[in-house]
Formats: structure tokens, sequence, C-alpha cells
């Protein structure tokens, strides 16, 4: 409704109530509401190699002897992009592509922010 939901509800008489559902809501939308701050997805570390995408992430980046690679949900199935650049512009790269959440493997977390590069490296 464009943001104009609680407006239009309160108007056609639907009682409301603020906060109900809040923390679960958070949790379901933290992807969402990440890259709604930041302009990128949030990175999610994952414990060890996949094959598979992770339920609720949207891709899975990685890094394979030759480079950085990202691997997305498609209508088809699933296919493999490999990547270049810093992680800045690459991570700022995914937001614009509507990307919430991506999953990494856990040794590629380099700090609190969970800016990652592609060698794991600080």
């Amino acid at each position: 409704m464009n943001g104009d939901g609680f407006r239009r509800l309160d108007a056609a008489g639907v009682t409301l109530s603020v906060g109900l559902g809040a923390d679960e809501a958070a949790e379901i939308m933290s992807g969402f509401l990440h890259r709604t701050r930041t302009g990128h997805p949030l990175v999610v570390p994952m414990d060890g190699a996949r094959t598979e995408i992770p339920q609720r992430c949207d891709g899975y980046l990685s890094t394979q002897g030759d480079g950085l690679w990202l691997q997305l949900r498609t209508k088809q199935g699933q296919e493999r992009w490999r990547l270049s650049g810093d992680m800045p512009e690459l991570l700022a790269l995914l937001g614009e592509w509507g990307l919430t959440m991506v999953a990494v493997p856990e040794d590629a977390v380099r700090d609190t922010d969970r800016a990652i590069r592609p060698d794991g490296r600080s």
C-alpha cells in the first residue's frame, strides 16, 4: 500500500495494534531492512562449504581457487557467476540487484561489520 496502509485501514474502521509481532517481523525481514539501511545485502556467515544456497538467503558468495563466485537461485534452478572487484562495490551491486541476504563461508568474514574480502583477510 506504499506506506499508506495504516491510515487507509484506520479510516476504514479496522482496529490496529502496533508492535505485536515486531520482533518476529524484524527477524524475518532482517535482510530487507539491512539492505534498506545500508544499500547492500546482509552477509550471513555459514559453517563449512556449501553446494546449495541456504534457506532464507538469496545467494551464496564463495572463493574457489580462481576467484570469487556468486551462486543465485533462478526460475531454472541455480546459476553461478564469477565476480571481480572490491567487496564494498560488489555488495553495493548485489544490493542494487535486490538481494537481501547472502551466505558466505564463516572463514571469509573479517570483522563485526560483516564486510568480507574474497581472500578472507582483513
